[in-house]
């Protein structure tokens, strides 16, 4: 039985919806197909008038699509086709005996960039502002009954004194590709002389009821009528509702354009929301008489999102929105995909792993998508095309009354599509712009029923006017771990609900072997780089491993995240960057054609749903028998007649517990904890067990590594030398036979390597990581699993990687850090080689004893080390030539390891205070500036104590420093004093160098070990 709300008069007929977008209701006749094309790379189709009938387009391409992907253009080493230029697109139509009389709109969803169009070879006008449709009244420019010429022009050049609009549209960023084309769909309509020129429904599911805006404009004087009612959409059945009643909503003449607002009564209608997106059809007839004038349809959703305080409400009940990030990135169709049902499945997708929300970056999405996510239940924040403030600051004064234009024209159309969760202005626009207030305006009053923002990314703290809620930029070049385990803990209640911007970014690397999927207009040109340098380093063989290594990394830290910022009751939602790679770049949980990495739907969505289970918690390695502390939360955003949590029930190594609740259950939001403890097993090997969680129909899991107690020895057995950097004693040892056990990099060639993968891309040389392997060898025997997740992040975080490419031979590496893509270097955290007759393992973790008293994954591996270097299984079949560590570490001219003290301790006083800054090691640690200016600049510390009794005739002070700063004034030195007294003067420099004092019986030497820029980092020794 169908069900339908009259509101207060009934009628009607619907019409079925089309293949690309819900129908106006009108009269309608598509002209998508096959069009007859022609380029021109210039103006050239205006001279020659390639406009009038009869003019030859010998090409056919598809409407709507983009004439690359049609095949158009030459090949470039990133697309198959580009032409930059004029499309000339032209086809025949006949308008239908019975719109004789009619007036004939003709409607295209979308060109980009600039349109202008012929009828009959009649000029109609022309359309800047690709992201909206536009449409031209044709009836003038017929001829006859017969059929009709159309030519529509699109540039697809940047004309930026006119049209700045940039965004992820516009395939922008490593790619920086232009395309042409339309779009969307391409259709004729019909109205009578008096028509709904504009329809707009504000909902208010709060009151089962909403109010519908209509401006109708006619052409002449007319006594009119307006019929209209609700029903329910459903999908491939657009309903029926049988009685047809008439209603004036205005006495005497309608002139030209008139408002009348229609108050809908919808007792018992079904709201909107993701999870169940109902959708309600809202059907005018506008009459003159008995004659019906026009039909004007729109779909709409009962829904409102509210702003209350720090929360979201959707429908008077908080909401939490679990957002993605998509940049329109489609390698075969580029602009669009070809239908609703297209963008249905493609979105489907997506919430099948538990997300109700998706942001566009710089993107407005054309109606069929919008469509799609109405019907699936996928929130959506459109953006206007300002990818970066730079592009808006180059705008001139015609480009910022397109961005006006633009901003107006898409909230008019695209406002009664219920997915639109916000509007907002840009991206990253951190202290806002000129516009920002004016377009706040427009938006507000072209519709009060949605949040506002200037832009998605401001700084922490940051707030102003236009901004209805606040989209922060965390740390995201960091993972809530260890010293950033807090990183979305805000100081105090926000105002105004918090949506973390660009969440994650966790780099994971791509497979050369989707390089056939590639059969549009994208070439695969990065992964073919990759691919060839996978071979150049010979890692073939161990590829497959290294990819599932690091989607599994990608996978838990993923998980990690999401479910840090699902734990802070201060936020209230985030865009988790990205659901799908962007171009050049992996950061997705799918690739490029969703196909799925590491994580799956349906585990996905134990972090990712209405509400889960979450463990607050700062370890994950632990040593067998120890108490396993437990404090879990539930993030409840169910819908308000969900059963509370009550119990919890977490099972671990075959042992169970059954949580202490709190004193309160119920309500909406973070609800918690839920607290106690489990005995972890006895193990004499390491485990990697899952903590299971149980409340309900709710599951969640997270790994707990235990490794047995091991007390690693102080001293190293007999045989074994454990050495912090290679000098010639230790080459002499090693060539004499010795096992020697290097705890660093030792002077061999490094860099620094972070436990978290690369944020969005990385670099070749402060943020490459892309995950770690542990290959299979004798000495990791045992270690649990392939890769080092966060029981090793302590290990592996800012620690120098050696990189064996510059290493003689070729020497695979043990515990390898993964590179990026594009390089592939073999850097290891953990490699063996022969020297001489002697054996050589490098280790550069973080083992120290500090790190063994703490964290059982490092007391362990350590122990590891020392008994494999003690055992009869190391025999390393790589070698390194004696020859070559003299020649290429500078080895003569380091004074011996056993001299070493550490060289900075504590700070007296500075001229300046202290910055973040690179060391040799790390990204960002504290660093003292003395600047080569005006002699007044100084830093005083001291170092630590020299050991007593102290056996060596010399002691050599060591420090972490940098010389840079190319920009100071040229000339001078700078000066060492010790204790008061002057010792030598030393310049600038960008290399390696030794200076000395023979009269004061000291050397310093300062030994660059990277580069960035002007700038060198190393470590200064002072013997």
């Amino acid at each position: 039985m169908k069900r339908y709300w009259i509101a207060s008069v009934a009628i009607y007929v619907l019409a079925a919806a089309g293949a690309h977008a819900f129908p106006s209701g009108r009269p309608t006749t598509t002209l998508d197909g096959l069009w007859w094309f022609r380029f021109a790379p210039d103006d050239r189709g205006i001279a020659e008038q390639w406009f009038r009938p009869g003019a030859v387009f010998p090409d056919h391409v598809p409407v709507p699509g983009c004439w690359e992907a049609a095949g158009i253009g030459a090949s470039t080493h990133k697309v198959r086709h580009s032409a930059i230029g004029v499309g000339w697109y032209r086809r025949a139509f006949r308008v239908p005996k019975d719109w004789i009389g009619k007036q004939i709109w003709l409607v295209v969803g979308g060109a980009h960039r600039w349109a202008r169009v012929w009828v009959n070879g009649h000029d109609v006008g022309e359309h800047w502002g690709y992201p909206a449709e536009f449409r031209f009244n044709i009836t003038p420019y017929l001829s006859g009954t017969g059929p009709q010429d159309l030519v529509i022009a699109v540039d697809s050049r940047r004309h930026k004194d006119r049209d700045p609009l940039t965004g992820a549209f516009d395939l922008i960023d490593y790619m920086d590709v232009d395309w042409g084309g339309i779009f969307e769909s391409v259709r004729l309509e019909a109205t009578g002389d008096a028509w709904v020129s504009d329809l707009f429904v504000m909902p208010d599911p709060n009151h089962s009821s909403a109010v519908a805006r209509v401006a109708i404009t006619s052409g002449h004087a007319a006594d009119l009528s307006l019929e209209y009612a609700v029903a329910p959409w459903q999908p491939g059945n657009p309903g029926k509702v049988r009685r047809a009643l008439s209603r004036k909503f205005a006495s005497g003449v309608v002139r030209a354009k008139s408002v009348v607002e229609l108050h809908l009564a919808l007792l018992g209608a079904p709201v909107w929301t993701p999870d169940t997106p109902h959708l309600l059809v809202l059907e005018l007839i506008l009459r003159h008489g008995r004659a019906v004038l026009d039909r004007r349809t729109v779909r709409f959703g009962l829904r409102r999102v509210e702003v209350r305080g720090p929360r979201f409400y959707l429908n008077g009940s908080p909401f939490f929105l679990r957002g993605y990030g998509d940049d329109w990135t489609l390698p075969r169709e580029v602009a669009n995909l070809k239908s609703v049902a297209a963008w249905r499945a493609y979105l489907h997708r997506r919430k099948a792993f538990g997300f109700n929300g998706v942001r566009h970056h710089s993107t407005m999405p054309p109606d069929s998508y919008l469509d799609a996510a109405d019907e699936i239940g996928m929130f959506v924040q459109p953006e206007l095309p300002i990818a970066y403030d730079p592009f808006f600051a180059a705008a001139t004064e015609q480009g910022r009354d397109l961005y006006r234009e633009v901003w107006r024209d898409y909230i008019v159309q695209m406002r009664n599509h219920p997915c639109i969760f916000a509007w907002c202005m840009g991206n990253e626009e951190w202290n806002g712009f000129a516009l920002g207030p004016e377009l706040y305006a427009i938006a507000k009053t072209l519709d009060p029923t949605r949040p506002v923002i200037d832009t998605d990314g401001i700084g922490p703290g940051a707030d102003r006017p236009t901004l209805d809620y606040l989209s922060v930029q965390f740390n995201e070049g960091t993972i809530p771990w260890l010293g950033s385990i807090g990183k979305y803990r805000l100081a105090q209640t926000p105002a105004k609900p918090v949506v973390v911007h660009e969440m994650s970014n966790i780099s994971v690397l791509p497979n050369p072997a989707d390089i056939p999927k590639y059969t549009g207009v994208v070439k695969p040109f990065w992964l073919e780089q990759m691919a060839a340098r996978v071979r150049a380093t010979g890692q073939g063989a161990r590829l497959p491993m290294l990819l599932q290594a690091s989607r599994a990394l990608q996978a838990s830290l993923l998980k990690l995240n999401i479910e840090a910022a699902r734990l802070r009751p201060e936020i209230s939602g985030h865009y988790q960057w990205l659901f799908r790679d962007y171009w050049t770049q992996s950061t997705g949980f799918v690739n490029q054609f969703d196909d799925v990495r590491a994580l799956t739907p349906s585990f996905t969505r134990k972090f990712l749903g209405a509400a889960v289970l979450l463990w607050d918690r700062d370890r994950a390695a632990f040593r067998s028998g120890e108490e396993l502390p437990l404090k879990l939360f539930v993030s409840d955003f169910r819908p308000r007649d969900a059963i509370p949590i009550r119990r919890i029930l977490v099972k671990c190594a075959g042992r169970a517990v059954w949580l202490r609740p709190p004193v309160s259950t119920g309500g909406r939001g973070v609800i918690g904890p839920w607290t106690g403890v489990l005995r972890l097993p006895m193990c004499r090997q390491p485990v990697r067990a899952q903590v299971e969680a149980f409340a309900g129909d709710l599951r969640n899991a997270w790994p707990v590594w235990i490794f047995p107690k091991v007390i690693a020895a102080e001293v190293a057995p007999r045989g074994v030398v454990v050495a912090q950097w290679l000098n010639l004693r230790i080459l002499h040892e090693l060539e004499r036979g010795a096992s020697v056990l290097l705890m660093g990099s030792g002077g061999l060639p490094a860099i620094p390597a972070h436990f978290k993968p690369a944020w969005w891309h990385g670099d070749d040389e402060a943020d490459h990581s892309y995950g770690n392997f542990f290959a299979s060898h004798p000495v990791l025997r045992g270690y649990p699993g392939n890769y080092g997740d966060i029981e090793a992040a302590g290990m592996l975080d800012n620690r120098p990687v050696v990189l064996l490419d510059e290493l003689p031979g070729h020497i695979e590496p043990i515990i390898q850090c993964l590179d990026v893509p594009w390089l592939m270097r073999r850097k290891a955290y953990l490699f063996e080689a022969r020297v001489g007759k002697g054996k050589l393992l490098v280790c550069t973790l973080n083992l120290n004893a500090k790190q063994r008293r703490t964290d059982p994954a490092a007391s362990w591996v350590y122990a590891r080390l020392l008994h494999y270097a003690a055992g009869a299984q190391f025999h390393p079949t790589a070698e390194i030539p004696v020859a070559w560590l003299q020649k290429h570490i500078g080895m003569e001219n380091l004074p011996d390891p056993d001299t070493w003290v550490e060289g900075f301790g504590q700070v007296e006083a500075a001229s300046e205070a202290p910055q973040r800054w690179y060391s040799y090691r790390e990204d960002d640690v504290l660093s003292y500036p003395v600047r080569q200016t005006d002699g007044l600049q100084f830093l005083t510390w001291q170092s630590a104590p020299v050991p007593r009794p102290w056996k060596h005739p010399t002691v050599t002070f060591v420090w972490a420093g940098g010389i840079g700063w190319a920009s100071e004034p040229p000339g001078g030195h700078f000066s060492l004093l010790v204790n008061g007294r002057p010792v030598l003067d030393f310049p600038f420099t960008t290399t390696s160098a030794t200076w000395t004092a023979p009269e004061r019986h000291a050397t310093l030497s300062y030994l660059v070990r990277r580069i960035l820029g002007p700038d060198t980092f190393g470590l200064f020794m002072l013997v």
